[in-house]
């Protein structure tokens, strides 16, 4: 991870990179991958009290998904191996947004935009069928979730906040 500060600590940077390599053995099988994963993001004061930012980061999980250990049918001869580890689920976020903090701190809040992917998640596919005819879950396209955020923080004591 690497972090700078500039134009006079008006913007704060952020960069960095997660590697993996990663091995799963079962009995006599061994089944390797590896990924990275980078993240940037950035922090621009625009005035004392409010601040511009975003990040970008990328990610991905090993799968604890497996392909059911049933052949499949001869309607769909080869669309799996039995037992089979499915991919890394992956993943990528953006977030753009607003910070503020007004009344020396009794006021803050921020506004954020975000778009999260996240790819490879299990689910059935009905089209593909094991020997007994049960659906056979397989790692999807992607999925995405993307939105507005609003959060708003009062503190009219030390001792209460809104």
């Amino acid at each position: 991870t690497w972090q700078g500060t500039f134009l006079k600590e008006k913007l704060h940077t952020l960069a960095g990179v997660r590697r993996v390599d990663y091995t799963y053995r079962a009995g006599a099988t061994r089944v390797g991958t590896d990924f990275t994963s980078p993240q940037v993001g950035a922090l621009y004061k625009l005035l004392p009290a409010v601040s511009l930012y975003g990040s970008y980061s990328e990610s991905a999980n090993l799968s604890s998904g497996t392909f059911t250990t049933n052949p499949p049918a001869t309607s769909n001869p080869g669309a799996y191996t039995p037992g089979a580890l499915f991919p890394p689920q992956t993943g990528d976020g953006l977030d753009l947004g607003a910070k503020f903090s007004l009344q020396e701190g009794r006021l803050s809040g921020n506004l954020t935009y975000f778009e999260i992917t996240r790819g490879n998640i299990p689910g059935p596919n009905p089209n593909v069928r094991d020997v007994n005819g049960n659906p056979v879950n397989f790692p999807t396209d992607e999925e995405e979730s993307r939105g507005v955020e609003l959060e708003l923080f009062y503190n009219p004591t030390h001792n209460a906040q809104l």
